[in-house]
């Protein structure tokens, strides 16, 4: 810095070097000395003498540039803290004449400030002058100086007093003190200041007190040499030091004084010409905009007293800054400033001045300490004025007044002129543009954008470089500003009263005495109350703009809510009702939106009543404001259109004007209602009527109604669907639309009214209801409906006292509308109980607080006459009943058993008896709390089961239905909760549902209950029995029954129900009982104590039987038919009439109880005597006989298969049959059947056997009125095969008697139409059941006939009967039955009996009897027929794999194989005669077999005919090896008689041509067979290595025939002669095969031919090969053998050349190899041959 000054003194001494050379030897002196300075390190302080001299001179000069420099140098000299205070008046001195000379004016601003603000240089008159001289440089005539000394003034006046705030805060004593004297020097002007003062604060003080002087034109004593200063620039001042330093006024009582005495004097004297001025023209003639400065005049004349605008606005600001920062100072000057800012406001004012004093107003209301101040200074004083009421007073009357001066004394709109109102053009365009704002009867006020949302920022007062009165004042300012205060005021208001407004708690204090706080909240209600209401209520009634409606609608609720925390409730039911009110059209008059009393004028205080004098104004209660007489007035759209709700609150003659319209605003009100009444429920007490009824009006208006589900009864809209949000929403119901013009179109709200419609395409019905609604609120609808259903979900929130208040008001709502029900009949309005049930399901955290009064109201309403309003009252106590269940108590509601009474007790109260849909609805209920709460439901079971046990025969299928489902769901879900007391009751109601009439599934499935509860039962029964007592359960007395366990009480009672319901008149309910009782008793039976066993079947099980068939024996034969509709259904003849339907239930009766009987026999018989168990076993025999014959085979089959039950003991059971699982059984059956009991009752059984047998396969007779069935018959001889293991120890002949004529009665019975269709579904080759059943039941009889040497005497009859059985088989009546019968499946039974009889004969074949008795004889017989008839017996076809006969020719040769060694064995004894007619019957049928007369059948293929063939060699080898092998032992008949045999078969294998021609095959093997065996055992006399000769006999009657010495004379001759005529017969074969050749050359023979040739080729080769082996011994008279065999070589020879085909020259080549050995040279030795051959035997063949 001191390098810069050093520069500038330099360039001084440069500049001025020519002209002014003493100005620059001083500067080169201080340049010298400054560098001197710095050299000795010197402070610039020290310097500042000499560096000072040459700058003053240089200005001095006055030149310009030199100036300049000069200035700059001083100002950087400052800077550098080089100026002492005498350097300070040098200075001074120097600007001051450069001021007088205008040099620089600006730049000695600048040096001065630097100067003054730089430190404390300049104080006291030096400051003065500087002060001074600023003021004068203000005063000059260029602007920028003016500006910049204005500027410049203001800065150094504001570091003036900021001089004081350092200084006193350099001491602890901030205050001087100020003595009586002090005071009275203050009073009196003077030129020095207080003594008290400090430097500082002492030129402050004559500072402030100057420009006092100066404001008010005086002359100042301290700014020496300013004469006079513009009010408005001294104002300014005034104003910006009494916004900076309020400090120092509050610290120095000096500063204090000024203020109270100077500065209020002063402004009250200023205010006089705005105050008294009054405007000439009519200000019902006047319009905002047409208002001029020109054509004021004041109360006196003279221009002084005209209102001048810089100066009032500087004033207001001024009073703004008084009493905003100096009320604690100026209490009373501050209510004389307030008052004359209220008189600002008054209508015969500018609109200039009104609108300053409303921004006054604003920046006053926006700080709510003011008002709150003003409250306790002013309102709360006894003799004060109500500055706060007045001040809400007036902007109320002043909003009003804009309306009013554009109208007439009538109240119509005028123009300026007063000729017309303002154009509806004019008008619509405010709402059109989207501008927000106010209109009223034609008067349109706009109001700023942008100023709605926020703060309005003052216009007026900050126009501080106008000085003239503005001309053009903005349209709609006014009011802009008015709305502003309005808002700011409560804003403030409920900052004071109830802090933050949205999260603040409310605790209201509603005792008698009231806290300083609370009195001051309830007075700023009752001042501010009255103006703002009226306020509020005109600006909602006039606004047309949705978010100055929201504003509104705010601030009402915020003052409401306020009234309600400060316990002022008659304010709070005031402002609700005009919010209320402002969501109906005008004309909409309900009594409890009207205010009570009469109507009263706004007034101000009660000292002033100034607004009341103004015409126009209107009071919150004027009848003019909420009347109608909108003539000419434009209306907002009509968004929706619904008749009115005709109520007791609702006044004059709106229910016979028509339909009410809604505008947006309307909708836009009711969600202020909505929201306000949710979110501060707590303080609406009574006013919550107030509410509910507006709600109430509102939601029938618009059509919506209440349902008990959002998805039951969902909107059918166009365009879009509106349903409720939650469980109880409002929604549009469909019914008829009434507002449909001609042709359909549908009407807007407006077209009914009569005013401007709206188009059609804009407008949709509520379809279902009255209503009328435009697309524009179709949105709307559902946020309104949401915010409803808020509104009670909140009411959770309210305390018990506010939640009374609710539902009281809720309540007399319902009243009310019930009333009017009554009265006219008309549709109900179930708002009231709808809600009221939402708010009971919302509060059931309290739920003993609210219950009774909610279910008390919700049961008259269920009682009442309408039935629209009966149903929803049921409804709602159903419902509420259920979401009381569910609700979370603690302690649980489980055990609770307190609270489960109270909540079940209104179910219970509901008038089920009187309506039918009521109990519908009952029964619906406890379906659904079954579902939800049925867990939780302990105590409670008895008056659930009683609700749902409560039918009767009056009741509908329906009801019957909903009550057996609630039923339905107890027995399947709830059993386990249920407690052990309820049981019974259970069990009897499901009894009762299975006895009712109405609906037969039902009564089905409750049987099936039944059988639920037993299972629970059973699985439980640890449980039951340790919580069972005797007094638990009742049940009906037995006979003989001293004690039952409790337990077996509760059995006992499931088994008596079931019991009753097998007898009931209906079919199906009985089928199902007896199937549910019998499956109860077999699965938990065994739970029950043997004891009570007895009682079950001799007082329950057989009493039933005894019902049961005499019922049957008297039910009626004729048809039944079951009604259905128009038409009756038919029914099956098995089930037509009333006795086949009871005898289906003597079927299941019969055989559950021997079931049930047989399955506990061990502990029947343990439990009672044995004379007991007799009687009960031949009771239920008896039962079973007299079953058996009855005429209705279902029963009769029945009764055989219980008589199979009883006797079919697992014990006894076979190697692959089922063993008995209870040991205790098995040990009873073991013990029991080997005794005496046991043998008695086996024996019983059998014979009732015997007599169902005999009787049932015997003739027709009135015992057997009936042919059994093959069933019956199968179901008998089952019944025997598990009865013989019973009786086989007593079984005797005579049994076997009985049971042989029951089989054959039974084979020889004819098949029904039933047993035929059963056997047409068997295969060919299967057996029918009866006949496996026999074979079943005879199989156990030989078996033990074998086994036991009692029954050995039996065996011949046996064998008779099997062969009797078998030959059933083979007789005429079945074989003439034909292939369509069932003649395969009797042919495969008797092969079954011929095997089992072939085991028999294995096994008896040796014994005596078997052996007298000629068994095996019997045997052939009876295999002789079949064998006989061969092919005509036995069918051959791709299902049977072999003939029949195959199994018989089987049979007999495995019967010869076992009967021959026997017959051998006894050769030669007396028992050997018993054979001698078997050879005979054996020769008889085997010839009959091997030379059949039968033909085979048509499709007979070369695979049968090889398998018979080869069956056919199958009985020549047994020939050869059972008895040509031992001829020792068969008579010499027999031997002759199958030589004979062999011979025939070797020659007929040779057939004619015709023969072959027929189609029979030839049997070649065969052939070779006999053909073989017969040379075998003809030209062997003895078989090598065997000792056998013939018999005695047969060599005697050989050597009485032939001659003595051969021993085989008469077998020889038979054998030579059968050989000698088979050679001839090839010879003529041979030579007519040769024949044929020469006649047809080298044609092909036929296959007959070919075949027949072949045949005997082998023949010729077999026979020479034959005789070959024999010895020489044996060649005896064989020559002429030898001889016709060589004379068979020429002709073999001959057929070389025709041996072509392979099947002649193969044996031909055979044939011709055997004569080799017979080819040999003559006279050759003779010797053996290797063929055996002897040398005569060569010769004679060489002799040939």
């Amino acid at each position: 810095m001191l390098d810069h000054i050093q520069n500038d003194l330099k360039l001084l001494s440069i500049e001025s070097k020519k002209k002014f050379p003493l100005i620059k030897e001083s500067a080169e002196e201080a340049q010298l000395t400054l560098r001197n300075g710095l050299a000795t390190k010197a402070t610039i302080a020290q310097m500042s003498s000499q560096i000072l001299f040459p700058l003053v001179q240089g200005c001095e000069t006055k030149d310009p540039k030199i100036v300049h420099m000069c200035l700059s140098t001083i100002q950087k000299l400052i800077l550098a803290k080089g100026v002492d205070k005498k350097g300070g008046e040098h200075i001074i001195d120097c600007l001051w004449l450069l001021m007088e000379n205008g040099v620089e004016e600006v730049k000695l601003l600048q040096t001065a400030t630097l100067l003054v603000t730089s430190g404390l240089t300049v104080q006291g008159y030096t400051l003065a002058k500087c002060l001074v001289l600023c003021f004068r440089l203000h005063f000059t005539k260029d602007p920028t100086t003016s500006h910049t000394a204005a500027a410049t003034v203001q800065q150094l006046i504001s570091h003036v007093f900021e001089r004081v705030v350092v200084e006193d805060g350099k001491f602890e004593d901030k205050s001087g003190s100020m003595s009586d004297n002090d005071l009275e020097t203050l009073k009196s002007v003077s030129e020095h200041p207080p003594t008290g003062l400090r430097p500082s604060a002492a030129d402050a003080f004559l500072l402030f007190q100057d420009l006092i002087l100066l404001i008010n034109g005086e002359r100042p004593h301290w700014l020496r040499g300013l004469n006079e200063m513009t009010r408005t620039f001294g104002l300014e001042l005034i104003e910006s030091i009494l916004t900076d330093f309020a400090s120092v006024f509050s610290v120095h009582p000096e500063f204090a004084f000024l203020l109270k005495e100077r500065v209020c004097a002063l402004v009250i004297k200023l205010f006089s010409p705005n105050v008294k001025f009054r405007l000439q023209t009519n200000p019902a003639l006047m319009s905002p905009q047409s208002q001029p400065d020109r054509g004021w005049s004041a109360g006196s004349a003279g221009t002084l007293d005209k209102p001048h605008f810089p100066v009032a606005m500087r004033l207001l600001r001024l009073v703004s800054v008084l009493v905003t920062k100096y009320y604690e100072l100026l209490a009373t000057q501050c209510e004389i400033f307030l008052s004359l800012i209220m008189k600002f406001l008054d209508p015969d004012k500018p609109a200039w001045q009104r609108a300053l004093a409303l921004e006054v107003l604003h920046k006053l209301v926006v700080q709510p300490q003011l008002l709150k101040v003003f409250c306790e200074s002013y309102d709360m004083k006894p003799n004060a004025t109500n500055i706060f009421q007045d001040m809400m007073n007036s902007m109320a009357a002043y909003v009003q007044s804009l309306f009013m001066k554009q109208m007439g004394a009538f109240g119509s709109p005028v123009g300026a002129q007063g000729l017309s109102s303002p154009s509806q053009s004019v008008v619509g365009s405010l709402i059109a543009s989207g501008q927000p704002g106010f209109l009223f009867r034609g008067v349109c006020l706009p109001v700023g954008k942008g100023l709605i949302s926020s703060q309005p920022k003052a216009l007026f007062l900050e126009m501080l470089d106008k000085t003239d009165s503005p001309q053009n004042i903005a349209e709609g300012y006014g009011i802009t500003l008015a709305f502003g205060c309005l808002m700011e005021t409560v804003r403030s208001l409920n900052a004071v009263i109830g802090g933050d407004y949205i999260s603040s708690p409310i605790d209201t204090e509603k005792s008698g005495s009231h806290s300083s706080q609370t009195q001051l909240q309830i007075q700023l209600i009752k001042s501010s109350s009255a103006g703002l209401l009226s306020a509020l209520q005109f600006l909602l009634r006039a606004s047309v703009d949705d978010a100055l409606t929201e504003q509104i609608l705010q601030a009402m609720q915020q003052y409401a809510w306020m009234c309600g925390t400060s316990g002022v409730n008659d304010t709070r039911d005031d402002f609700v009702r005009a919010i209320c009110r402002s969501c109906f059209p005008p004309s909409y008059n309900l009594s409890v939106l009207m205010c009570p009393g009469s109507p009263k004028a706004l007034q101000r205080g009660s000292s002033v009543t100034r607004t009341s004098s103004v015409p126009g104004i209107l009071s919150p209660s004027d009848g003019s404001l909420s009347a109608a007489g909108t003539d000419g007035e434009p209306q907002q759209q009509v968004v929706a259109v619904g008749p009115p709700l005709n109520t007791t609150a609702l006044i004059g003659s709106v229910s016979q004007s028509g339909p009410v319209m809604l505008t947006a605003k309307n909708l836009l009100c009711m969600k202020g209602v909505l929201s306000f009444a949710n979110a501060h429920g707590k303080i609406l007490d009574n006013a919550w009527h107030v509410v509910l009824t507006t709600l109430q009006h509102l939601v029938w208006i618009l059509g919506l109604k209440p349902t008990t589900s959002a998805s039951a009864r969902s909107t059918n809209m166009v365009p879009g669907n509106i349903s409720g949000q939650t469980l109880f929403s409002e929604s549009v119901h469909p019914t008829n639309a009434t507002n449909v013009g001609m042709g359909g179109v549908v009407m807007s709200a407006a077209s009914v009214s009569g005013n401007e419609p709206v188009p059609s395409s804009h407008v949709t019905n509520a379809v279902g209801t009255n209503a009328v609604l435009t697309t524009a609120v179709l949105a709307d609808i559902p946020v309104l409906s949401s915010m409803l259903n808020q509104l009670f979900e909140s009411s959770r929130n309210l305390d018990e006292v506010a939640l009374h208040h609710f539902i009281d008001a809720l309540c007399k709502l319902s009243e009310e509308a019930m009333e009017m029900v009554s009265q006219s009949n008309r549709e109900p309005s179930l708002f009231a109980a709808a809600k009221l049930l939402e708010t009971g399901i919302v509060n059931l955290s309290r739920v003993q607080i609210l219950w009774r009064p909610v279910t008390s109201h919700l049961l008259e309403v269920s009682a009442h006459a309408h039935p629209k309003m009966r149903d929803f009252g049921v409804e709602a106590v159903t419902h509420l009943v259920q979401n009381a269940l569910q609700f979370p108590y603690n302690p649980p509601l489980k055990e609770n058993q307190e609270l489960q009474t109270i909540l079940l007790a209104p179910l219970l109260q509901l008038p089920s008896d009187m309506h039918p849909d009521v109990r519908q609805k009952q029964l619906e209920a406890v379906l659904q709390i079954l579902h939800s709460s049925g867990e939780s439901l302990h105590h409670a079971w008895p008056t659930l089961l009683t609700i749902v046990g409560s039918i009767r025969e009056s009741h509908s299928e329906n009801l019957v239905r909903t009550a057996f489902q609630c039923l339905h769901l107890v027995v399947n879900d709830f059993l386990t909760v249920m407690p052990v007391t309820c049981l019974p009751i259970c069990v009897d109601t499901v009894a009762k549902f299975g006895n009712q009439t109405q609906e037969l599934n039902i009564s089905l499935t409750a049987i099936g209950l039944i059988w639920n509860i037993s299972d629970h039962f059973s699985q439980n029964r640890t449980k039951l029995e340790n919580s069972l007592s005797e007094k638990d359960i009742l049940l009906p007395a037995f006979p003989d029954v001293p004690y039952m366990p409790p337990l077996d009480k509760l059995w006992m009672r499931i088994y008596a129900q079931l019991g009753d319901l097998c007898v009931d008149s209906r079919p199906a309910v009985r089928k199902s009982a007896s199937q549910t009782l019998f499956s109860t008793i077999s699965a938990h039976g065994h739970f029950l104590k043997p004891e009570t066993w007895r009682i079950m079947i001799l007082q329950v099980l057989f009493p039933l039987l005894e019902r049961v068939s005499d019922t049957l024996d008297s039910a009626s034969c004729d048809k039944v038919e079951i009604e259905g509709g128009s038409k009756s259904i038919l029914i099956h003849h098995s089930r037509n009439t009333a006795q086949k339907q009871w005898a289906e239930t003597q079927v299941m009766s019969l055989s559950g109880v021997a079931r049930v009987f047989f399955s506990k026999r061990d502990v029947l018989f343990s439990q009672s005597k044995s004379s007991d168990f007799v009687t009960a076993w031949s009771r239920l025999l008896g039962f079973i006989e007299k079953a058996a014959f009855h005429h209705d085979s279902e029963v009769s089959l029945s009764a055989l298969k219980a008589f199979h039950e009883i006797v079919m003991i697992k014990s006894m059971a076979g190697k692959d049959e089922k063993k008995e699982d209870n040991p205790a059984v098995a040990k009873f059956d073991a013990d029991y059947i080997v005794s005496p009991e046991g043998r008695v009752a086996w024996k019983e059984a059998w014979d009732v056997w015997c007599r169902i047998g005999l009787l049932a396969t015997g003739p027709i007779c009135p015992q057997k009125p009936y042919q059994p069935t093959q069933s019956f018959l199968t179901a008998l001889m089952l019944i025997f095969k598990a009865l013989f293991q019973l009786v086989r120890e007593d079984f005797s002949e005579k049994d076997l008697q009985c049971l042989c004529e029951v089989i054959g009665q039974v084979l020889t019975m004819p098949t029904s139409a039933s047993g035929e269709d059963m056997l047409s579904l068997l295969e060919p080759n299967s057996l029918t059941p009866l006949q496996d059943a026999i074979l079943n039941g005879l199989q156990p009889v030989t078996e033990e006939v074998m086994s036991s040497d009692r029954l050995k005497s039996m065996l011949p009859r046996l064998h008779e009967e099997l062969l009797r059985f078998a030959a059933v088989g083979y007789s005429e009546s079945v074989r003439g039955q034909g292939e369509g019968s069932n003649t395969a499946n009797v042919v495969v039974f008797s092969e079954r009996v011929l095997l089992l009889e072939l085991e028999l004969y294995k096994k008896t074949a040796q014994e005596p009897s078997v052996i007298n008795g000629q068994i095996l004889v019997k045997i052939v017989e009876t295999l002789r027929r079949p064998l006989k008839l061969k092919w005509n017996w036995g069918v051959i076809g791709p299902s049977c794999s072999k003939p029949s006969w195959h199994a018989a020719l089987n049979l007999l040769i495995a019967a010869v194989e076992v009967g021959l060694p026997v017959a051998r064995k006894l050769h030669g004894t007396s028992s050997g005669a018993v054979f001698a007619e078997m050879w005979d019957k054996l020769s008889e049928c085997l010839h009959d077999y091997l030379f059949t007369p039968s033909v085979p059948p048509g499709d007979y293929s070369a695979d049968n005919a090889s398998l018979d063939e080869e069956m056919d060699c199958k009985v020549i080898e047994v020939l050869r090896d059972a008895i040509l092998s031992h001829p020792t032992f068969v008579p010499r008949s027999f031997l002759l008689s199958v030589m004979l045999l062999l011979n025939k078969g070797s020659i007929h294998s040779a057939q004619s041509l015709a023969e072959l021609e027929s189609g029979r095959p030839l049997r070649e093997k065969f052939a070779k067979a006999c053909f073989d065996t017969l040379l075998e055992f003809s030209l062997i006399h003895h078989r090598e290595g065997s000792g056998d000769s013939l018999p005695e006999d047969l060599e005697r009657g050989i050597r009485a025939g032939e001659g003595k010495g051969d021993p085989c004379g008469s077998s020889s001759v038979t054998s030579r002669v059968a050989v000698a005529s088979l050679v001839e017969r090839f010879r003529e074969i041979l030579t007519e095969h040769l024949q044929e050749l020469r006649q047809k050359g080298r044609r092909p023979l036929t296959k007959q031919r070919v075949a027949e040739v072949s045949f005997v080729l082998r023949s010729v080769s077999t026979l020479i090969a034959s005789l070959r082996k024999l010895k020489s011994e044996n060649q005896k008279g064989r020559e002429a053998t030898w001889n016709q065999l060589i004379g068979l070589y020429p002709l073999l020879v001959e057929c070389i050349p025709a041996s072509s085909c392979s099947q002649i020259s193969e044996p031909l080549q055979e044939a011709l190899q055997q004569y080799k050995d017979l080819l040999r040279p003559p006279n050759v030795s003779a010797s053996p041959t290797s063929s055996g051959l002897s040398l005569r035997g060569v010769s004679l063949f060489n002799g040939l």
